[in-house]
């Protein structure tokens, strides 16, 4: 079995629109793990990298995401008390490595 996931192909071109990375990435989330492996197995026997694939803007439709108990609970903290500056970062850290 070979992948194609070139915008077009010939045969593409005549029969059907092509599938975009987009598309592409968008149908594999909603696959079963074990299929997510032999997908990803058989773009590495062509020498095609899954990471180089866009990613989309929502894999989660139109509906918004909801937050979870730890940002509820920020968010309520922040209603509560709008100036305080307890979650505040107030410096940061660089990480260099191999």
């Amino acid at each position: 079995m070979k992948l194609n996931i070139d915008n077009a192909t010939e045969h593409q071109a005549q029969s059907k629109p092509a599938v975009t990375g987009e598309d592409l990435v968008r149908r594999f989330v909603g696959l079963p793990l074990a299929k997510q492996k032999l997908f990803l197995q058989k773009l590495a026997e062509q020498g095609r990298d899954f990471a180089k694939l866009p990613i989309p803007e929502r894999l989660c439709g139109d509906s918004d995401i909801p937050l979870s108990v730890a940002q509820q609970g920020l968010w309520i903290l922040t209603q509560l008390d709008p100036t305080s500056t307890a979650y505040h970062i107030a410096g940061g850290v660089r990480l260099v490595g191999d």
